[in-house]
């Protein structure tokens, strides 16, 4: 919220030039920290994409060996925690699976939870199939190695698509900057050149029109490179 706040300072004396403007586009600091949120949320939600992607790589090669599912899921656990610590998203998420099936709970019932949690179409695919696997005692071992073999390679044409996109996201927070840079810098190497644009009538409205379309374009941007891969 605070980087809202700061954004919206910036933009109230880059157009305005008034502390009144803060309290008038106050109520776009709604707005920056829903966009703030969903970016995090998308950024944590592909995090776990991809190490879900190892887990269930490491846990089907358990299975394989021979272990029950539940301790299988054990084995990912120790696994997740070698690789990314146990702090990692998808060690915690494991770790309270594990919990629960000490707790008498069903392995199946714990991977729809945390699939639904994670928000992922891929990983919500992958525990409906683990739960109908599971549950009508069908070969688990090579339905889970065909499914995941399935959603690996999805995941891995995510990411290259991602890296792709992440390029053009970088340029498109660039562009949003370019405006604000171009006033600011006219701003301090011309002193007064936008005097006539600030507490009189005429130059409030030409500075709102322009305030609009820069933040139409910055909301159209955020939009295209925010759509789902």
């Amino acid at each position: 919220m605070m980087y809202a706040g700061v954004l919206i300072m910036v933009i109230a004396y880059l157009f305005y030039r008034s502390l009144y403007a803060v309290l008038i586009l106050s109520p776009l600091m709604i707005s920056v920290y829903r966009l703030e949120q969903g970016r995090k949320k998308r950024v944590r939600r592909q995090c776990l994409e991809q190490q879900f992607k190892d887990a269930l790589q490491a846990m089907t090669a358990a299975l394989q060996a021979g272990y029950s599912v539940e301790n299988a899921i054990r084995e990912t656990l120790g696994d997740m925690i070698q690789m990314y610590g146990q702090d990692g998203l998808i060690t915690r998420e494991f770790s309270r699976i594990v919990q629960g099936v000490r707790n008498n709970r069903t392995p199946e019932e714990l991977m729809e939870e945390f699939a639904l949690r994670s928000g992922s179409e891929d990983i919500t695919e992958f525990g409906e199939l683990f739960g109908i696997a599971k549950r009508t005692g069908g070969n688990l071992t090579e339905i889970l190695k065909s499914c995941g073999d399935t959603i690996c390679d999805k995941l891995d044409t995510k990411k290259e698509i991602e890296t792709v996109m992440a390029a053009k996201r970088l340029e498109g927070r660039l562009m949003d900057v370019i405006p604000c840079a171009i006033i600011l810098y006219i701003d301090v190497t011309s002193p007064g050149f936008f005097k006539c644009l600030y507490h009189n009538p005429p130059g409030i409205l030409v500075m709102t029109i322009c305030l609009a379309v820069y933040l139409t374009a910055v909301l159209l941007s955020e939009k295209i490179m925010s759509v789902e891969v």
